[in-house]
Order: structure tokens, then C-alpha cells, then sequence
């Protein structure tokens, strides 16, 4: 780590950074990790290109949106021109131009974003900036057909772009043994500014409270939501009656609402969201073969939260310094797990301390951007 990176000057660089989503206002882990790249890119001259549609169109700065009017494939390629032509108009004789594709669409659109990119702007940079390996999602849900299509899609990005990063040593080696392409590491992060405050909302809490923040509509989380209303639920409250279960994203199904232990809060904001998690007693991730770098479990992380939690929830995560992970292999061990940090929770909240030292390097995003930056970016190197 360059800890004399932060201090250095901007790079003279115009930077354009396309989310083929909304990624501002964020409300899911890419478009918060989008909504940072646009934040803490070390130049002035940054601007990002995002898809919206009418619920969420807002004006923000430096911010460009292209309201797709239906979320659908078709209208999707309609737009693609739309958005490449502002992106050109952007670029217009301007110098040392380069392009970021965030990599959380299906690899087919971010392939045609670069290849009609390359074709209409010139002396263009490309870097693809992935969240996670898209075959291995795709894997987990999708057609053969689909999985196949990405597969394709998604070596051809990567032959195309200029640079390319995984999030961890994890996904880089999985893109090199699928691709048989070098990566470069740039690991997701949290918001260092965000993370220094005292949370404050509206939003009113029960005192003790298990919080699973995460959308039902994206698998890893519907398999983990299920596990914990179907199994663990009933077990913990027979032993613990003081506990509420807590939920947050989008599409938690309206039977899990007949639970009085349960309360869902859908789409938080982020302050929100940072206020919830940090009035939590823990937090409770059972994800199964979830793909990328969990920003949930960065978050919790960075707010110095226990974690209760799978292997799967850590990946591509260092934790071995840290002293509030508790990680299971069997759901049968969740409640002796659970029995244990309740009843040496104040111990366990005394070693906590020990974990800010870990942050700065490991989690905040702007040390991190930076780094890989001035390192492949400058044009003194």
C-alpha cells in the first residue's frame, strides 16, 4: 500500500464511467462501489454515464442519465447508441481519455458498449472495472444458453479492454484459469467520510435485533433469507426472545411479513442503512456460493460489527486479524455461535478495538482506487 498516495496530485485524465444501472442514488452494492469510483477517482475531470428509470430519475452532479423507460433487453440496445453518443459528445477533443465500464450487467451489454466505444471515439482507454466474475453468477441461475453467452462475452471484454480488475486474488485467478487473462487487483471498499459519523435516522429499532441487509431478488440472498425465517428463526427465538430479525433490499416476500419477530425496511438510504447496521447486535450472513466480495460484510466490517457468517460471506476478504468474525460450517453451529457472543458479548466488543488498524489499508476505497490509479494510470510511469 502507496500510504503516500492520497497526497499526490490529481492525474491529468478525463475519465467516463458507465453503469448500465442506477448507481446513483446507490441502493445495492454495485451501484454503492460505482457511486465511489465516481467520487474518488484521483482526476478532476470525471464524469458517469447511468441507465435510470423514471422511479429513481434524479439530477446529481457530474452525472449524466439516460432514462431506459422499461428495464428491458431491447430497449437496452436502443439506449446503448444513445449512451455512446453522449459519451463521444463528452470526449469531444479532449485528451487522455479514458473509459470505465462497471462490470455488474450482463457481460453482452458492457461487450457492446466497448466494441461501439472503440469504433466511434478514438486514442480510447478501456478499463474494466468487474464486481465480480459474471460467469460464476450466471452460473447459479441461468439458462445453459446464457451461461454459455457469457462465457463468450466476457473473455472478449476482457481481450478488448485495456485494463481489467478482479476485487480479489480469488476472482483473479478464477479469471485466469477461465480466460487465461491476468487481472489486476482492486479490491471493493467502503466510504472512509461516511463511516467517521454518528449515524442518525428516523427509523425506529427494537433494541436486540439480528440484521440480514440484502435483496430477496438476488439468489445468494434469497437462499440465505430463506435459511434464516425456515430454519434458524424458530431456534434462536425459542432460546433468545428477545431478538428481532431484521431485513433490508428489495422483493422480501409478503408470508415472511406475517412474523411479528420480523421487521423489513425495503430500500434503505445510505444513512439509513449505516444507522440500522450500527444499531444492530450483529449481523447474520448463511450465504451459500455467493459470488465477488460481500460489501455487506465490508460494511460491517468497517463499522466494527460481529459477523456471523459462512466462508462464503468472506471471500476475497483478509480476516484474519480481525477479532469479530464468527464463522460457521454447519447452520447446526449458528446457535451455539450465537450463545457464545451473547454471552461474552462485552469481551468480544473489548477486542473489536484491536481491528482499526486493519482498516485503513484493507477497506476504504479511496486509499484503494488510488493506489491501482497512480500505478497504472499515471503517465509519468
Amino acid at each position: 500500500m502507496h500510504k503516500s498516495s492520497t497526497k499526490k496530485e490529481n492525474l491529468n485524465l478525463n475519465i467516463a464511467i458507465v453503469c448500465l444501472y442506477t448507481a446513483l442514488p446507490s441502493w445495492h452494492g454495485a451501484a454503492y462501489i460505482s457511486s465511489l469510483m465516481l467520487k474518488y477517482f484521483p482526476t478532476k475531470n470525471k464524469h458517469l454515464f447511468q441507465f435510470v428509470d423514471s422511479k429513481r430519475f434524479k439530477k446529481h452532479k457530474n452525472v449524466t442519465n439516460i432514462n431506459i423507460i422499461l428495464n428491458s433487453p431491447l430497449f437496452k440496445l436502443f439506449f446503448l447508441i444513445l449512451l455512446i453518443l453522449k459519451i463521444k459528445k463528452y470526449f469531444y477533443k479532449k485528451k487522455n481519455k479514458i473509459l470505465v465500464i462497471e462490470g455488474a450487467s450482463w457481460s453482452f451489454f458492457s461487450y457492446l458498449v466497448i466494441k461501439l466505444a472503440k469504433y466511434l471515439i478514438k486514442d480510447l482507454k478501456i478499463i474494466y472495472h468487474s464486481h465480480n466474475v459474471e460467469y460464476e453468477v450466471r452460473k447459479l441461475k441461468n439458462s445453459k444458453i446464457i451461461l454459455f453467452l457469457t462465457k463468450i462475452f466476457e473473455r472478449e471484454i476482457l481481450k478488448l479492454s485495456d485494463y481489467n480488475t478482479a476485487v480479489s486474488q480469488s476472482d483473479k485467478k478464477l479469471f485466469f484459469d477461465l480466460y487465461n487473462i491476468k487481472t489486476i487487483i482492486l479490491k471493493n471498499g467502503v466510504d472512509n467520510i461516511e463511516l467517521k459519523t454518528n449515524f442518525t435516522s428516523k427509523l425506529k429499532l427494537p433494541k436486540k435485533f439480528i440484521f440480514f441487509p440484502g435483496s430477496y431478488s438476488y439468489y445468494p440472498n434469497k437462499e440465505a433469507i430463506d435459511e434464516i425465517v425456515t430454519y434458524h428463526m424458530e431456534k434462536i427465538l425459542k432460546k433468545y426472545k428477545e431478538f428481532y430479525f431484521i431485513f433490508s433490499g428489495e422483493g422480501l416476500p409478503k408470508d415472511y411479513l406475517k412474523y411479528k419477530k420480523i421487521k423489513y425496511y425495503g430500500i434503505l438510504t445510505q444513512k439509513d442503512y449505516n444507522y440500522v447496521l450500527s444499531k444492530s447486535s450483529f449481523i447474520f450472513l448463511p450465504l451459500k456460493k455467493a459470488p465477488g466480495t460481500k460489501l455487506k460484510t465490508l460494511q460491517a466490517i468497517a463499522l466494527n460489527k460481529i459477523i456471523l457468517c459462512t466462508s462464503h460471506a468472506l471471500k476475497g476478504i483478509e480476516t484474519s486479524k480481525l477479532k469479530n468474525i464468527f464463522k460457521y460450517k454447519n447452520k447446526k453451529e449458528v446457535l451455539k455461535k450465537i450463545t457464545y457472543i451473547v454471552e461474552n458479548f462485552k469481551n468480544v466488543k473489548i477486542k473489536q478495538k484491536d481491528n482499526k488498524k486493519y482498516f485503513k489499508e484493507n477497506l476504504y476505497f479511496k486509499n484503494l482506487l488510488n493506489e491501482f490509479a497512480y500505478k497504472y494510470l499515471n503517465d509519468k510511469n
